[in-house]
């Protein structure tokens, strides 16, 4: 039809969107109250993918917030957290942020690139964490950027990826194995993988793995499943492997060492063996094992991997002959 004074128009619903101005960032912001309120305007970023976890969500949620606020120092320290949480969410708990990307590089689960932007993204943090070392904007937008960029990557594209192969019929990637299972599976000795399923993001102590691993033999016999303490005795350190379900004797453990005295190894001082829980199994430093003779009555016994959540069933004299492990005896070595 065309215009003029008799034009007919469709008959239009108005609803009013009220403008507001936001408490955090003071920029003004047009809302829409139907249902959850929302804003419609300016356009944002989408929310994050329910995938990733309520806690990565929301730190990512405080770093944008904090761009948007000018707190640039804040946005990059807030995206230094998301790396350890995203640490955490995988039972990789290190002292330093350093070494537990690095353990999830080892393990597969960062890879190439992710890796470097990863590691720059945790120097940027660290100097936005210092006085008189506040990031520029560009900086701070691309961490955040970046920081998304990891979050789909690891919580929402290795997903969607799996579930394509697995319509294709094709097993999903397995994690390169342990140090230890290589170091067994060299040396020819038979060995069983006995996984607990632990839950995400938090350590398990040894004596509640029995529960998880859900063997009927461990209910029986819990002192088959081993524990390994890291001792020092002077100058000279060691692995003692002894039941869970035992004390550790230091006085006899020192007279073994020919040292006198021996204390627990503080946890600082074990985290240096570069491992998620202390085994004596494939240790990157060369350090001397000390057995409970007691362990020898059992047909197999359970020891770490070195892996959270991954344990390993062989006979203890094999795993005494790989080791070279020597019995606590009281005498010396």
């Amino acid at each position: 039809m065309p215009d003029g004074p008799d034009r007919a128009f469709l008959p239009v619903q108005f609803r009013p969107h009220p403008l507001a101005e936001c408490q955090a960032c003071l920029l003004v912001v047009l809302l829409d109250l139907a249902g959850e309120p929302a804003v419609v305007w300016p356009a944002g970023p989408p929310p994050p993918d329910p995938a990733i976890p309520r806690t990565l969500r929301d730190e990512l949620s405080e770093a944008r917030s904090c761009l948007r606020a000018g707190a640039h120092s804040g946005a990059v320290v807030a995206v230094r957290r998301i790396l350890e949480g995203v640490c955490r969410d995988h039972g990789v708990h290190r002292p330093t942020l350093y070494t537990s990307l690095g353990v999830m590089a080892d393990d597969g689960r960062i890879e190439g690139r992710f890796l470097q932007w990863a590691e720059d993204l945790r120097i940027l943090g660290n100097r936005g964490a210092h006085l008189n070392s506040a990031p520029a904007e560009r900086d701070a937008r691309d961490a955040v950027a970046l920081a998304e960029a990891l979050l789909d990557y690891l919580y929402v594209f290795a997903r969607t990826y799996e579930e394509f192969k697995a319509r294709r019929g094709e097993a999903p990637r397995r994690r390169p194995d342990p140090p230890a299972v290589r170091l067994l599976r060299e040396r020819n000795v038979p060995f069983t993988e006995r996984p607990a399923p632990l839950p995400r993001g938090r350590r398990v102590a040894r004596r509640d793995l029995p529960a998880l691993l859900g063997l009927p033999f461990l209910t029986a016999e819990p002192e088959r499943l081993t524990k390994a303490v890291l001792v020092d005795a002077g100058p000279h350190v060691a692995i003692t492997l002894l039941p869970v379900t035992g004390r550790i004797d230091l006085a006899a453990v020192a007279r073994t060492m020919g040292r006198p005295y021996a204390r627990i190894a503080e946890p600082a001082e074990v985290q240096r063996l570069g491992t998620d829980a202390v085994t004596p199994l494939a240790l990157p430093l060369r350090v001397p094992v000390l057995y409970d003779p007691s362990l020898t009555a059992h047909r197999t016994v359970l020891v770490s991997s070195g892996r959270d959540g991954m344990e390993l069933e062989l006979a203890p004299e094999d795993l005494i002959r790989v080791t070279e492990a020597v019995p606590i005896s009281g005498e010396p070595c």
